[in-house]
Formats: structure tokens, C-alpha cells, sequence
């Protein structure tokens, strides 16, 4: 599964595609705009495979120009083997605040 975003002249960019930092499968995305206007995209990313349980972690890719390009995929919670799963994303002043509905 490819998150993909559509900028404001519709053109579609794969955010995540399996393989991608030597993670097998990306899912559950969630794109949030913070204050500043930077895009924050974010998915799980899966390890051994796209079942829910495994080494799953926390990824975030971010635009600065609208979503027109994004950096490199960075790890926000990496628990080792365990896994996270069922993130929450949410803006609060002053910062992004992550939650995983099973922690």
C-alpha cells in the first residue's frame, strides 16, 4: 500500500512504497498540516510483512513547500520487535503529539 498525496495541481507522488528503508509493507497513513504549513505524513512501517503484529514502527516523511517534494522517511517510535500499531496523530500548541491506541 503507497500513501500518496495530491498536490494542488493533482499530481499524485508515492510516499511509501514497500521496500522503502527495508520495510516490507507501509500502512495506515495520516497526513496533518502544523501551523507553519509544513506536511507531516505519516504511516506505519512494517518490518516482515502487513500483518498487525511484528516489528512495527513509526515513520514521518515532511514537505515544507506545500507537498510539491518531500524529505527522507525518518523513524518516530522504533520499540525494537514489539509492535506499534494504531498510531493517533494530532496538533496541539505547541507541538505534534503521537499516540498509539494500544499504549
Amino acid at each position: 500500500m503507497a500513501l500518496i498525496c495530491f498536490t494542488s495541481t493533482i499530481h499524485a507522488q508515492h510516499l511509501y512504497t514497500a521496500g522503502d528503508g527495508g520495510y516490507k509493507c507501509f500502512r495506515i497513513p495520516a497526513i496533518i498540516t502544523s501551523a507553519k504549513g509544513t506536511l507531516l505524513a505519516f504511516a506505519e512501517a512494517r518490518k516482515t510483512g502487513c500483518g498487525d503484529a511484528g516489528d512495527i514502527d513509526l515513520v514521518v516523511r515532511r514537505s515544507t513547500d506545500g507537498g510539491k517534494t518531500w524529505g527522507a522517511m525518518s523513524i518516530v517510535w522504533d520499540d525494537g520487535e514489539n509492535t506499534w500499531k494504531h498510531h493517533i496523530v494530532v496538533y496541539l500548541e505547541p507541538g505534534l503529539r503521537s499516540r498509539s491506541a494500544d499504549h
